[in-house]
């Protein structure tokens, strides 16, 4: 997957997160969203697109735990634009 494809996958991420796919009527956290791609701004995103997005999320937490306090977006949003802008000083 190249770096730019990365960066578009991420900002889709994003925009389904201020959408309202984590919150009281969507997800609790990154993960719910990812595993169900339910929402229609993801729904198009392939096997490795979402191995990917799995990929960088943080792994020091405990099993069925979240990264961040649930269905906030705010420092999900600060995470994701992180990461956009470490794989843009690849590119």
């Amino acid at each position: 997957m190249k770096t730019i494809d990365k960066i578009k996958l991420l900002k889709k991420l994003k925009e389904a997160i201020r959408e309202g796919a984590i919150g009281e009527d969507g997800c609790g956290g990154l993960c719910g969203v990812i595993a169900t791609i339910e929402y229609s701004i993801l729904t198009d995103i392939t096997n490795d697109e979402k191995i990917y997005l799995f990929s960088i999320i943080p792994k020091k937490r405990r099993p069925d735990d979240y990264c961040w306090e649930p269905y906030v977006k705010a420092p999900r949003i600060r995470f994701i634009n992180k990461k956009i802008d470490q794989l843009k000083k690849r590119v």
